[in-house]
Parts: structure tokens; C-alpha cells; sequence
């Protein structure tokens, strides 16, 4: 016992050495019966606390759990977007004068209506072009006059009215049913209605980039300037499209569309129209946007040019193809509602 207390070992209530009893049992001599009483009720009732609390926490966890999924859900459904109509226009004017007399106007303008599973989508545009006559000159060569005529003329238009509704089968199959109306002047198409219904897929629907692909089969009815004994005014074609968008930062994104048609009974009558553009966004309204579109046709539309003899003049007129790729270079004014 001597080795023990020189060691100084300092033992607690609950050690093994026996102090920690002694201890226990000398303070409930000092409280006496009572004392000893109310020490137990005090453990007891700490006791059931303890195991109340317990049972508490167990049954809020899983109101703790819902309450903290429905907090991620609803901060996941503010940062989708917005539901409902949205209208982008985009409008260009170039007017020259001088030695070189025009003027051209262009619009184009994309409606869209979005719900949950389902898209509605509109669009429209206008190219008009006018110019005027070169000068000419009248007399000899000595002693001449020169005659300039003011008067603008439509050089150039182009019209097309488009819709397409689209309907979500599930998050990567859709179907889709639309048609639009066109005319262009310069490739020599007076009247052109397409009607058209298919499938598409969604591979990418993400916040900074969309690509979606659909195919479809059409119902076409094209009526040129000058009859082509080659195409039928009615003809059924395959219908194969993809639109592509990825936002680079909040301020500049780009798009890609492409759409091809096949002739079913004339394979050798394709063409494809693709668009890409760059926008630059100024403010949540306004931006400014820079686009190339190629218009090709292997198949292209009849013409009438005229035929001159070996000393220039004039002998008639004679019917050839037009080119088959059309380009357009447009930098605009663009108007987001």
C-alpha cells in the first residue's frame, strides 16, 4: 500500500483500485436514506432524457431528409428556364448611293412557345434588294448625252413562313409535325409548300449546350418561273435536320442548323440548306449577329439568258440552269423579347 501512495497514482471514481466504491459508499452514509433517493430518481429521469432524445432525433431524420431534398428540387427547378413565349428578331438595312445604287432589307424573326414536354416554334423572314440601271449614253461619240435613271427595281426577294410543333415522348425520343412556305426570286422558285412529320432524338439538352437530330417524310409541292420537265410539281421527300447550340460564355454563343431534302423518286434532286451564326449579346435585349447561310440545289431551277452573235448583238434567248449554290453573308441588329 506504501509503493502505492509513493507513486502518487491518482485514482478516479470508476478505476478498478477500489477508491472509486469507497468513495460512492462514504458519500451516501454523508446523504443518508433521502439523499440517496433523489440521487436515483436524478439518474433515472437523465436516463430516459438521454433515450428520448435519441428516439427524437431517429424519427426527425427523415423530415430532416425530405425537408433538405425539397430545398435541393426547388433550387434545381430556379435555375431551369423559364416556360412560355419567347421572340427573337433580327433585322438588317443597307442602302448605298453613288456610283453604285441599292438598297436591301432583311428580317427574320423566331416565335417560340415551350411547355414542360412540348415545343411550338414560328418562323419568318424577308429579303428585298432593289437597284437600279446602269447608265447608258446617247449620240456619237464626239457629242453624247448621258442618261441615268433613278428609279430603284427589285432586283432580288426571298419569303418563307415556317411552324413546327414538337412533343417529348421521353427525355431522348420526341416526335414532331410542322410545314412552311417559300419564295426566291433568285432561284427562280415562285411557290414552294413543304408538309412534314417524323421523330427526332435529344443527344445533348444541357444548360451551356443543345443538339437535337429528327427525320421525317414530306409532302412538297414546287412551282418554278419556268416549268422543268425534269421535276414533278408534287413530290415526296426525305426529310433529315439537326440543330446545334453551345453558349461559349453568358455574353456569345453559336448555332448550327442543317437540313437536307431527297426527292424519293428523283434521288438527283437534293439540296440542303445550313445556317451558322455567331451572336454577341450587348444586353438581355439587344445583341448583334453575324451569320453565313449556303443554299445548295443539284437540281437547280430554269433560267432564260440571253443569246448573242460573235459581234455581240443580241440573237435571242435560251433556257440553262441556274448555279447551285446560292450564299448569304448577313451581319445584323438583333432584338430579343
Amino acid at each position: 500500500m506504501k509503493g502505492d501512495e509513493n507513486t502518487g497514482a491518482n485514482y478516479g471514481p470508476d478505476d478498478h483500485g477500489g477508491r472509486g466504491a469507497e468513495s460512492e459508499i462514504a458519500a451516501q452514509l454523508r446523504l443518508g436514506p433521502e439523499g440517496v433517493r433523489r440521487g436515483a430518481q436524478r439518474k433515472a429521469i437523465q436516463k430516459r432524457c438521454n433515450v428520448v432524445n435519441i428516439v427524437t432525433m431517429r424519427s426527425l431524420f427523415p423530415v430532416i431528409c425530405v425537408l433538405f431534398t425539397s430545398l435541393s428540387v426547388m433550387a434545381q427547378e430556379e435555375k431551369e428556364p423559364e416556360l412560355g413565349w419567347t421572340n427573337v428578331a433580327d433585322v438588317s438595312v443597307v442602302v448605298t448611293a453613288g456610283n453604285a445604287s441599292t438598297s436591301t432589307f432583311a428580317v427574320d424573326d423566331k416565335l417560340n412557345r415551350e411547355w414542360k414536354s412540348s415545343e411550338l416554334g414560328f418562323r419568318f423572314g424577308a429579303l428585298r434588294t432593289q437597284t437600279t440601271d446602269d447608265p447608258f449614253a446617247v449620240g456619237t461619240a464626239e457629242d453624247f448625252e448621258v442618261i441615268e435613271d433613278a428609279t430603284r427595281e427589285l432586283d432580288n426577294e426571298r419569303y418563307y413562313v415556317s411552324g413546327q410543333f414538337q412533343r417529348d415522348i421521353s427525355p431522348r425520343f420526341f416526335w414532331m409535325t410542322g410545314g412552311g412556305w417559300d419564295k426566291d426570286s433568285n432561284a427562280g422558285i415562285e411557290n414552294r409548300v413543304v408538309l412534314f412529320g417524323g421523330v427526332g432524338n435529344t443527344w445533348i439538352d444541357k444548360e451551356q449546350t443543345t443538339f437535337k437530330t429528327d427525320y421525317a417524310i414530306t409532302s412538297t409541292r414546287r412551282i418554278d418561273a419556268i416549268p422543268d420537265p425534269e421535276r414533278k410539281e408534287r413530290s415526296s421527300e426525305a426529310r433529315l435536320a439537326s440543330s446545334f447550340q453551345h453558349n461559349l460564355d453568358t455574353s456569345h454563343r453559336i448555332d448550327s442548323d442543317f437540313v437536307v431534302f431527297l426527292n424519293v423518286a428523283n434521288p438527283s434532286d437534293y439540296r440542303f440548306d445550313t445556317i451558322n451564326t455567331f451572336t454577341s449579346s450587348l444586353s438581355s435585349i439587344f445583341a448583334l449577329r453575324f451569320s453565313i447561310q449556303f443554299l445548295y440545289q443539284n437540281l437547280p431551277a430554269l433560267e432564260k439568258i440571253s443569246l448573242q452573235d460573235f459581234d455581240g448583238l443580241t440573237i435571242g434567248k435560251v433556257i440553262v440552269r441556274k448555279k447551285k449554290l446560292d450564299t448569304v453573308l448577313k451581319f445584323s441588329f438583333v432584338v430579343t423579347l
